[in-house]
């Protein structure tokens, strides 16, 4: 998360890289149909709020075009910071059993990918309510 805060996000970095919406995943129907994360994103915590001046992804707090264009770069940070957060969990193959590893590399994926999902699912939807 640190390492995410200190990458410059914009609306544009939507568009790009890993954040840019794949067409498998059709502007975020995939993740509800075979994930159903409309149903269980509301229970995923809020890491804004470890931050002291963090924008919070929650909920939506308003409709206007520059909150939108702010929560979708923010959700690329988001991801960004979820992506890096599952890779240390790999140097436990260093210094652990290789099956002691394996279940850390499992809970690494198991923590940050709901989150990562949300993301991917939220920001088509912001950048569809964005160009309206």
């Amino acid at each position: 998360a640190l390492i995410a805060r200190r990458i410059k996000f914009n609306v544009n970095s939507a568009n790009k890289g890993i954040y840019k919406t794949k067409k498998w995943e059709k502007q975020g129907l995939f993740y509800k149909k075979y994930t159903f994360v409309h149903k269980w994103k509301k229970f995923l915590p809020d890491g804004a709020r470890f931050f002291k001046n963090d924008f919070r992804k929650k909920h939506l707090l308003a409709a206007d075009k520059e909150y939108i264009e702010k929560f979708i770069a923010e959700s690329c940070r988001a991801e960004l910071a979820h992506w890096l957060g599952m890779f240390p969990f790999i140097l436990f193959f260093i210094f652990v059993y290789w099956y002691i590893a394996l279940i850390m590399v499992a809970y690494g994926v198991l923590v940050n990918l709901p989150c990562i999902i949300a993301q991917r699912y939220n920001r088509p939807r912001f950048k569809k309510l964005l160009n309206t």
